[in-house]
């Protein structure tokens, strides 16, 4: 379900910006990357949160790009009293690039697609997944048990939020 949800969030912001594929570009760390790639729509950050045992709004995805911040927040229970909501906020290059400035992409790509045991007990799940470079991966991970790699990035999205 949570595959689910997160694919059509995906293919919506697909739709919706009319993406295009990444140029081949020979950079390689965050720091190098131009303005004209951070523009590129298929860099992005996404950061999640979903409790499988909750009423009310229990899913909430945050997708972060040069252009803007999409974040949607889907009821699991009854979407017909509580249907999906969906805010855009404009954002930009200087901001994107402070988020991705937080974390370092090549040690990303080595994290475990799963840490720990997401949404076990109904402690809770999180995600980041980044689009960097043509590269994509993504890491699930307790909720409040954030792999110290993602503590800053974490924290500097959790703070923009409010």
């Amino acid at each position: 379900m949570k595959t689910l949800i997160l694919l059509m969030t995906t293919l919506l912001l697909f739709s919706c910006n009319n993406r295009k594929k990444l140029e081949n570009t020979n950079e390689t760390t965050s720091s190098q990357v131009n303005e004209k790639n951070l523009l590129d729509t298929s860099e992005y950050i996404i950061y999640g949160q979903s409790f499988g045992m909750c009423l009310g709004y229990c899913h909430i995805e945050s997708i972060y790009s040069a252009k803007e911040i999409i974040t949607t927040s889907t009821s699991f229970r009854d979407p017909e009293k509580q249907p999906q909501k969906v805010e855009v906020t404009a954002s930009n290059v200087a901001s994107y690039q402070q988020l991705l400035n937080l974390v370092n992409f090549e040690d990303f790509l080595k994290l475990p697609k799963i840490i720990g045991c997401p949404d076990c007990a109904d402690g809770g799940a999180s995600w980041i997944q980044i689009s960097h470079l043509g590269k994509k991966h993504t890491v699930h991970y307790e909720f409040g048990e954030v792999p110290v790699e993602l503590v800053k990035l974490e924290a500097k999205i959790k703070l923009t939020a409010e």
